[in-house]
């Protein structure tokens, strides 16, 4: 039994066409205006929920997939990680410009994450590591990676030449050293989408050897940069980032089969590692209320674990039958949606998770993104069709209450939008 829309129970779900390959990331603005796209073809599209039948806005400048989108909870940034193995931070006021370029990943970025409150962005990788970038100011800060997993590192700069910067302070926090040297290795001109490149000599064993890239937004340098460590605990890539809504947690999922919470008070701390799925961990989300982690997985099962004991044995959701890409929870935390190679999204009731879930069907290949509107109003996902599909949710919450108020399924012919007919329950 299904019903897709109460007055055309035939009428499939809205599609989305333009890709030109894989569809392998989508996401809502904050404000359910735009929705994103990321694709193998190389680029980032922009729809307008409002008119979805209107042509996207294109995001050229990726070298290769695309494979994770999001957006800043104030909707003023589209972050995207690319197999070129960059995170590209693109101005949603205007998606023309040349988007600001973050280097430092040494494998494929296969997942991007803005906190809730703006200040950072986390970025996973196939290079087992996931990276911390501030963001301030309109600009973001780039993110080293350091020799060893522990210390804080942090640079100030100022102008002391017009247009060139000096260091005012550089210091290795962790180790209460000081750097000495610093090498300027290319110079170009301030402009809107200049960079320059500075690298810092290692001076005692131990230190930072690294490159930094630094974005010249709005023709003006770059004054403050911070950098935490890279967490480098995974003993894989990893495919999934998330933070809690409160922005306390940051959770990744891995090719490890594991599942870790760092605390965003100490990132640097050893983090806290979730066993239990038997593949690769391929995407994690937290609820809107923190309560619950979900996280989705190569061996078929979406597992929940509770926040109050992220440690007790967790519930594992079984239904799909092959590996399972994205989850999804509601923005009122009723419904956790799932996406999966066996082309279907389900909906599970959070109410009752164990309970049969729904299957939505219609994908012709892979399913590798879901995500809910703001309000809740839409579903979308995104699949190795091609193409973005977007379903109304609250119609399935009809469909349900309907089956309970007469206790059995309904006819193809009961769900006709007929008004001269009473539904008999049995």
């Amino acid at each position: 039994m299904r019903l897709w829309q109460v007055a055309d129970p035939d009428a499939p779900p809205l599609v989305l066409r333009g890709h030109e390959d894989w569809v392998s990331s989508v996401a809502f603005s904050p404000d359910g205006a735009w929705l994103a796209s990321g694709s193998a073809d190389q680029t980032v599209r922009l729809w307008q929920v409002a008119d979805p039948d209107a042509p996207p806005l294109v995001l050229h400048g990726h070298e290769t997939w695309v494979q994770s989108v999001a957006l800043s909870p104030d909707g003023a940034w589209l972050a995207s990680g690319s197999a070129d193995q960059t995170v590209r931070l693109w101005q949603i006021a205007d998606p023309d410009a040349l988007p600001l370029v973050l280097h430092g990943h040494d494998d494929w970025v296969l997942s991007v994450a803005f906190s809730p409150d703006g200040a950072w962005l986390a970025s996973g990788s196939a290079d087992q590591t996931v990276r911390l970038w501030q963001v301030a100011d309109g600009c973001t800060a780039c993110c080293l990676a350091p020799v060893t997993r522990i210390g804080c590192y942090q640079w100030r700069f100022h102008p002391t030449v017009p247009g060139w910067p000096a260091a005012a302070l550089t210091r290795l926090c962790a180790c209460g050293g000081w750097l000495t040297r610093m090498r300027r290795l290319s110079s170009c001109a301030v402009t809107s989408h200049g960079c320059c490149r500075w690298h810092f000599r290692q001076t005692v064993p131990g230190w930072l050897v690294g490159a930094m890239t630094r974005p010249c937004a709005y023709g003006r340098w770059l004054t403050r940069m911070r950098c935490l460590s890279s967490l480098r605990d995974h003993e894989s890539g990893v495919r999934s980032v998330a933070f809690s809504p409160d922005g306390a947690w940051l959770v990744s999922g891995s090719d490890d089969q594991t599942v870790r919470l760092w605390q965003m008070s100490d990132p640097t701390a050893e983090p806290l590692v979730l066993r239990g799925h038997e593949d690769w961990v391929l995407t994690v989300v937290f609820s809107p209320d923190g309560a619950w982690l979900a996280s989705g997985s190569a061996d078929q099962t979406v597992r929940l674990w509770q926040m109050t004991d992220p440690v007790a044995p967790q519930l594992v959701l079984h239904g799909h039958e092959t590996w399972v890409e994205s989850v999804a929870f509601s923005p009122d935390g009723a419904w956790l949606a799932s996406g999966s190679d066996d082309q279907t999204v389900r909906l599970w009731q959070m109410s009752d998770p164990t309970a049969e879930p729904l299957a939505l069907r219609g994908h012709e290949d892979f399913v590798q993104s879901v995500a809910f509107s703001p309000d809740g109003t839409w579903l979308t996902s995104g699949s190795n069709d091609g193409t973005v599909r977007l379903w109304l949710p609250w119609l399935w919450q009809l469909k349900e209450i309907g089956c309970q108020m007469v206790r059995r399924n309904l006819s193809w012919d009961e769900w006709q939008p007929r008004h001269d007919r009473a539904v008999e329950p049995r």
